[in-house]
């Protein structure tokens, strides 16, 4: 399939969609025109040239349960050992 328009693209892609079986698309674009996802070779989708840097996650401290001292995790209302709420 062949896509030389961005006119065509909603019909190519509902075409693409309802086609039982592999589809190989050879979509054009302008020359120099940044097409994503930019995955450098031997890397990840995590590793697009252009993805904003995340911050680092705080790593949140588990939650023990007063009642039973099981370990839980910092988003539970309740432990799921017991049901005290935490």
């Amino acid at each position: 399939m062949v896509i030389e328009k961005r006119e065509q693209l909603k019909n190519a892609i509902a075409q693409m969609i309802a086609h039982d079986g592999p589809v190989v698309v050879n979509a054009r674009v302008t020359k120099d025109e940044n097409c994503y996802p930019m995955v450098g070779p031997g890397k990840s989708n995590a590793q697009m040239v252009g993805l904003v840097k995340q911050p680092p996650q705080a790593v949140q401290e588990p939650i023990y349960c007063s009642n039973c001292g099981a370990k839980n995790l910092p988003t539970n209302n309740f432990c799921p050992e017991c049901g005290t709420k935490l």
